[in-house]
C-alpha cells in the first residue's frame, strides 16, 4: 500500500539566483522521471537566496537526487536534501 502522504520531490539550495528552471530539470531529470509539477524556483533577492523544489514520478529518483547530495548547475555546487513535511498542514489520519 502506497503512503499519499509520501514526499517526493527534493529540497536544492545554494543555486544562483539567475538559474532557470529547465536548467534545474535537465541535471535532475538523471536521476529519476520528473512528475508534471517538476520544478519550482523560489527566489529571496532581498537575502541573497535562491532554492528550488523538484519533483519526480516516484520515490526512486528522490532516493537517487538525496544519495547523490549535491551537483554543480549553472557552475556552482548546489545541495540537494529531503523535503521536509510543510508544519503549517495539519498531518491527515493524525489523533
Amino acid at each position: 500500500m502506497e503512503d499519499e502522504g509520501e514526499i517526493r520531490s527534493v529540497y536544492v539550495r545554494n543555486l544562483p539566483p539567475t538559474v532557470s528552471a529547465s536548467e534545474i530539470e535537465e541535471e535532475f531529470k538523471n536521476f529519476g522521471t520528473l512528475s508534471d509539477e517538476g520544478v519550482v524556483v523560489r527566489s529571496r533577492k532581498d537575502v541573497g537566496v535562491c532554492y528550488a523544489f523538484v519533483e519526480f514520478e516516484d520515490m526512486t529518483g528522490v532516493q537517487n537526487a538525496i544519495k547523490a547530495g549535491s551537483l554543480q548547475i549553472a557552475g556552482r555546487q548546489v545541495y540537494i536534501e529531503e523535503r521536509r513535511p510543510n508544519r503549517n498542514i495539519p498531518s491527515r489520519g493524525a489523533s
